[in-house]
């Protein structure tokens, strides 16, 4: 089995995952707080969110 190498996010030469981005990523600080500053995925990603996620 091959193994891949992960991708690392340029801006903060971190591995990118999506958890990082939501969850850690200093570029996002203003973005988490508009979530209420979300300790996990679920928390982040959950119903009493959904109306403050906007996908342009």
């Amino acid at each position: 089995m091959k193994q891949e190498i992960q991708p690392v996010f340029s801006q903060c030469n971190e591995p990118l995952s999506i958890k990082y981005i939501v969850l850690d990523c200093p570029l996002y600080v203003n973005s988490r707080s508009i979530l209420n500053k979300p300790s996990s995925m679920k928390e982040a990603l959950g119903e009493h969110n959904s109306h403050l996620i906007h996908i342009p």
